[in-house]
Order: structure tokens, then C-alpha cells, then sequence
């Protein structure tokens, strides 16, 4: 006799005539079926956490006033109006500074993990290949193409098409500077924890796409280094210096350098909670429409119509009557036995 058990739980032994049977099995106190589909890296846990943040009631009311709570007015005190009028309008009109911590308490508690950084303003020239000349590519939208991630320009002044020289330059403007977040399912970190922590981006394939499809503007808005990052299939080395790591509080655990989510304790009973609900749901609709089915009346007790039917006739019309009543809950099937 052997014995064989799947990720399931489900065992099957097998006996020495050749017959087999299974049992659910449960090789821990600590096991359930839950257990089998947690997830078993942090980006995938990152998933489960934003599916049940978008989708689940409760949990996204519970998130929401966790993030929005704590967020306050900014009180600035000084005795220039001027000066106090300026700061006033940098945080709340051009920062938008309450709005953006709620944001970011929304990336802690739902990811367990947000990365703040600056976003300088920069403007993207291309050079034509001929003449040198420099152009503003938002400004000659008409006059350039984006291929194979590079950029044909049609100069303006010499005529000459052709592949261009892409320069960023950022002009010193603090009002056009922007805070912003960047999405944990890109950011990847690496290292030890006895010394440093390395912040990886990884540009999204939603990104690359648009770029192809012709979007000029995602393009003009991209800096030039997580272009040619996405070219090459390389990952962008973040600068630490411009990167602030928000993580929540957790044991030495597997986790590494990422923070644990809020919501992972609570999956398994989400899990449950969404099986009860499927299991309701399909009631629901079963008893909502009953299957009805018209059929001949049997002449006698001891004979009908079912004496004459044969069994595989009898089994593949049933499985279309039940088939098509899946699909229409209206449907009427009709069959040759009471």
C-alpha cells in the first residue's frame, strides 16, 4: 500500500489489488485549504492586498480612514504675509499636500510599503542629426515620431529626417516640482541587512506599451533614462538620496527589507468569507430560477416512456438540458421521461 498527497491536502492510497481511495488530510492543526493559496512572495502578496483594498467593503472603508485620519491642516507662522502666502500656496495648491499624504497612507496600509520621491521638471530636446539644432519635443509634436525607442525628427529648419540626439535638461523651477509615489509592484530592493539597501525600478510593460502605440505625450513626460533603461531590459538604480522608504513595523522575519501589509493577517478569513459568499451566491441563482422541465406522463405504473429510452440517450440529454440552463436560467428543457 502506498499513499501520494497533492498541495490540496487531498490524499490518495493506493492498495495492492490496484484500487485506490482519497481522504482529505490535514498534515498540521495550523493547515487549511486557505494555507494552500497564500501567497509565497511579497510582490504577489502585494496583489492579494490591492484586490481586497479595490474590491472588498470593508476593508477599503477600514484603509481609507486609517490614511485619512491623521492628516491635518499645515499651520505656517510667520510675520511676512507675502512669505506665509507663498508657503501657503506651494503645499496646498501646487503640492497638494493633504491629498498626497492621504495617498500615501493608502500605499502604507494597503502595501505595507510606500516610496516617496521629488519629481523635477525637465524638458526634452532632440538635436537634429545635421544642423545641431535643439527643439522642444512638446513644443514640435508634429515633427518627430517615437520608433523602436527612437526618435525620428523632421527638422523644422533644415529639412533633414532622421534618428535625433535626446537630451533632458531641468531648468531650476521649485514650483513646477512635484512629490509622487512610485508603485511597489516596480520597485525591487536588494542587500543585507548588515549593510546597505539597493532600490531598483523596473519600468512597467503598461508604460512600454503606450510608448509604442504612439502616445507622444508619455513620452515627452518620461525621462530619458527609464527609456533607454526599458530598451536595454535593464533595471534603474533609484537614487537614495531622492527616495524615501515608508515600510510598516514587523518582525525579522522572510520578508527582507519590505514592509508586512495590514491586510495580510485577515486574508484566510477574507478567503472564508468569499467562499460563503460564492456558496449564497450560487443558491441564490439556482433557486431563484428553478430548472423546469416538460416531459410525457407515464401510461401505467409498471411501464412509459423511460422502459424504452436508453441510459447514454437518457445521460446526454440530460447534460444538454442542464448545460443550457446555466447558460439561460429561462430555458425550458425538454425530456423524454417524468
Amino acid at each position: 500500500m502506498s499513499a501520494q498527497m497533492n498541495r490540496l491536502g487531498i490524499q490518495r492510497i493506493y492498495g495492492a489489488d490496484g484500487s485506490s481511495s482519497s481522504r482529505l488530510y490535514y498534515p498540521s492543526p495550523f493547515f487549511d485549504i486557505a494555507s494552500t493559496y497564500m501567497p509565497k512572495t511579497v510582490r504577489e502578496l502585494f496583489r492579494w492586498c490591492e484586490y481586497y483594498y479595490l474590491t472588498h467593503p470593508i476593508l477599503h472603508q477600514v484603509i481609507s480612514k486609517l490614511a485619512e485620519y491623521p492628516v491635518t491642516d499645515l499651520v505656517i507662522e510667520d510675520e511676512d504675509q507675502d512669505l506665509r502666502r507663498w508657503w501657503e500656496e506651494l503645499f496646498n495648491d501646487k503640492l497638494r499636500y493633504k491629498a498626497f499624504l492621504v495617498e500615501v497612507g493608502l500605499d502604507y496600509f494597503t502595501y505595507g510599503n510606500t516610496y516617496v520621491t521629488l519629481f523635477f521638471p525637465f524638458i526634452k530636446y532632440l538635436e537634429c542629426a545635421r544642423c545641431k539644432k535643439k527643439f522642444n519635443a512638446e513644443a514640435i509634436l508634429d515633427r518627430w515620431t517615437f520608433n523602436n525607442y527612437t526618435f525620428n525628427l523632421n527638422c523644422p529648419q533644415c529639412g533633414h529626417k532622421g534618428a535625433a540626439k535626446v537630451t533632458d535638461e531641468y531648468p531650476v523651477n521649485i514650483e513646477r516640482m512635484k512629490v509622487g509615489r512610485l508603485n511597489p509592484h516596480n520597485v525591487i530592493i536588494e542587500g543585507s541587512e548588515f549593510g546597505q539597501y539597493f532600490y531598483f525600478y523596473h519600468v512597467p510593460t503598461s508604460v512600454t506599451k503606450e510608448w509604442l502605440i504612439g502616445k507622444k505625450y508619455t513620452v515627452v513626460s518620461t525621462p530619458q533614462v527609464l527609456i533607454e533603461a526599458r530598451k536595454k531590459n535593464k533595471l534603474v538604480v533609484w537614487n537614495k538620496d531622492n527616495l524615501y522608504h515608508l515600510r510598516r513595523s514587523t518582525i525579522s522575519g522572510n520578508v527582507g527589507p519590505y514592509g508586512v501589509p495590514l491586510l495580510m493577517p485577515v486574508l484566510k478569513d477574507v478567503f472564508l468569507l468569499q467562499l460563503f459568499k460564492k456558496t449564497t451566491e450560487i443558491t441564490l441563482l439556482e433557486r431563484a430560477v428553478p430548472l423546469r422541465v416538460l416531459f410525457p406522463q407515464a401510461a401505467s405504473a409498471s411501464g412509459g416512456p423511460i422502459e424504452l429510452t436508453q441510459l447514454n440517450k437518457w445521460k446526454t440529454q440530460l447534460e444538454d438540458t442542464l448545460r443550457r440552463w446555466r447558460i439561460d436560467p429561462g430555458y425550458i428543457g425538454i425530456l423524454s421521461w417524468p
